[in-house]
């Protein structure tokens, strides 16, 4: 007779083990709750400052065109000018652009033969001769042929140089009507 085969172990059943189930805190628990405290601010630590950069090597450049050690040095006062200018400096000046002075005035009479009045003409001379802050006074000469001629030519206009400050200077320019 035949033996039947002997009735197989049933399987074990698998391990399963037990996780905790987590849960969600109820709402009123969360307001309830405290937060947890943030740790303290990370004191800072300061540095010492970097040390002071060191001196450039010396080379042969500095040696031949004398930029190792070079400074700016405020000029020296002009010998031989005189501080201010005088009168007589200043007139030679006006007389010499005379001719500016009679072209812008046909200028004037060209566009606009009915202005006229006596035009300031004000600037200031600077040590070196040169003019700056050249502008035209009463108002209504400043926009005329006459007065934005004038400007033109006065800051062309160069003056003996003198050691002194900037000088001030005004002078009249009469303006007729043709």
């Amino acid at each position: 007779a035949e033996v039947a085969p002997p009735p197989a172990a049933p399987d074990p059943d698998p391990v399963v083990e037990d996780k905790p189930k987590r849960t969600r805190p109820s709402r009123k628990e969360r307001r309830t709750t405290t937060r947890r405290e943030s740790p303290p601010p990370p004191t800072r630590v300061e540095e010492p400052p970097p040390p002071p950069p060191a001196e450039k090597p010396k080379t042969v450049e500095d040696d031949l065109l004398g930029v190792a050690k070079t400074r700016r040095v405020a000029p020296e006062p002009k010998r031989g000018l005189p501080d201010k200018l005088d009168d007589s400096d200043v007139l030679g000046v006006l007389r010499s652009n005379r001719g500016d002075v009679q072209r812008c005035l046909k200028a004037q009479t060209a566009a606009d033969p009915t202005l006229e009045g006596t035009m300031t003409v004000e600037l200031v001379i600077r040590s070196s001769g040169r003019t700056k802050d050249v502008r035209v006074r009463p108002d209504k000469f400043r926009r005329t042929a006459v007065g934005e001629c004038m400007v033109g030519a006065v800051k062309k206009w160069t003056f003996p140089q003198f050691a002194g400050a900037s000088m001030p200077l005004d002078f009249p320019v009469r303006v007729r009507a043709q």
